[in-house]
């Protein structure tokens, strides 16, 4: 592994990053907007190292981490994965057949069918 797996910073952590043992998930690493998500992400790779160097050792855990990580983003991008299951399906909040996400279809008003919990009488569910 070149540098540390993980990095409080913007860019990616050294194991991820172009330059690093996982490149291949750089991609996907750019597209991380919320620090969290970052930070899962650096936890999830220590971890996965740890556990490939305890099988096969320090040397080979990277190289074969980023290829199990390519393989796997390749599988997903050839089905259309991220596409097919979470970006391209309507995501009803309400039983109006025009409500996606909360939004009407053609206007992006709100849908008045919507009840978030937030905005929620309590006193209704009594």
């Amino acid at each position: 592994m070149r540098g540390r797996a993980g990095s409080s910073g913007e860019g990616a952590p050294a194991a991820i990053g172009p330059a690093g043992d996982l490149a291949p998930g750089s991609l996907v690493w750019a597209l991380l907007e919320r620090s969290a998500a970052r930070r899962l992400v650096e936890a999830v790779t220590r971890t996965e190292l740890a556990r490939v160097s305890g099988s096969i050792g320090r040397t080979d855990a990277p190289r074969i981490l980023a290829d199990r990580l390519a393989r796997r983003l390749e599988d997903q991008m050839r089905l259309g994965g991220p596409l097919v299951g979470r970006g391209l399906p309507l995501r009803r909040d309400s039983s109006d057949v025009r409500c996606d996400e909360g939004l009407r279809l053609g206007t992006g008003g709100s849908c008045e069918r919507v009840r978030w919990p937030d905005t929620v009488d309590r006193a209704a569910d009594r």
